[in-house]
């Protein structure tokens, strides 16, 4: 292994890392704020980092050169991410346990994968029907839908988990017409969310938030949706071999699950890790499939 490649593999850990502790820090911040308090003050904090980062590598100059398609692609974009997406995910997390939220989350790869063939009318190969049905079998071995335990309240916090979901795949499927430097799109569209989110989700109308409640958005907005996105273009940037660097992502839930049994004293179940089980396959079936977006 090079330096180039050392330096890719260290900076991928990095961000792997950092993303298996916020399925824990979501929980923790939601003891102390609202979903809607969390989305904003994670996403103010998120696009300030962004801006910085932008504005020290002076690439913010690019804008001039955006046409009226790709303000309407980046507005679309912050509708989603951060408004809509984090809100959603974060309303999952405060109705479930934390590794049903994150596990059922992270069937997100399958659905985009089938959204985007159809969409680019690809052909549905066998791996892609093969990864769906797995995935979702594991998607609802984890959420134990039919049983007595299951009420109104869980059910809700797995139709939220579920559009998270579609949400994301929705995003990345916009993103994927935005020809211009992606950390732009990411300072503006962050940016335009947060008045946004005031007129949507009214989060400074509710009651105060305090310190652990702005530690936890400033955690989230910084390791969530900020620094490892940084680290991760870097490793990507500096990789002789993307797909070993893409492969490091799935110890991220494997991680994310040892952090909730520690620190939320969830224990794990045999249902958990046997969904688990069934969507990382599917996943990874559908990373077969020569149609990937």
């Amino acid at each position: 292994m090079n330096t180039s490649d050392s330096k890719a593999f260290f900076y991928a850990l990095l961000a792997v890392f950092f993303w298996s502790t916020v399925a824990t820090a979501f929980k923790l911040s939601l003891n102390f704020s609202t979903p809607e308090q969390l989305v904003f003050i994670s996403s103010f904090f998120s696009a300030l980092f962004f801006l910085m980062v932008s504005l020290f590598s002076g690439s913010l100059k690019e804008i001039k050169m955006w046409k009226s398609k790709d303000w309407l692609i980046v507005i679309s974009l912050a509708l989603i991410n951060p408004t809509f997406y984090y809100w959603v995910l974060f309303k999952a997390y405060a109705l479930l346990p934390a590794q049903q939220a994150q596990v059922i989350n992270y069937s997100w790869g399958v659905l985009l994968a089938l959204l985007s063939a159809l969409l680019f009318k690809h052909k549905l190969s066998l791996n892609l029907i093969s990864g769906l049905l797995i995935c979702y079998v594991g998607v609802a071995l984890v959420s134990q839908f039919w049983t007595v335990q299951a009420g109104a309240s869980a059910l809700s916090g797995i139709l939220f988990a579920l559009l998270s979901t579609v949400l994301w795949s929705s995003y990345w499927l916009i993103k994927k017409y935005f020809k211009h430097d992606p950390m732009n799109a990411l300072t503006v569209s962050f940016i335009i969310s947060l008045p946004l989110m005031l007129i949507i989700h009214h989060p400074l109308s509710l009651q105060l938030v305090n310190w652990r409640g702005w530690f936890g958005g400033f955690y989230v907005g910084l390791f969530e949706m900020g620094v490892t996105f940084v680290l991760f273009q870097k490793a990507i940037r500096m990789t002789s071999s993307i797909p070993k660097i893409s492969a490091l992502i799935y110890l991220s839930p494997i991680l994310s699950l040892i952090l909730i049994w520690k620190f939320l004293d969830e224990p794990i179940t045999l249902w958990t890790l046997g969904g688990f089980g069934l969507i990382l396959v599917g996943n990874l079936l559908v990373q077969k499939t020569s149609e990937q977006p």
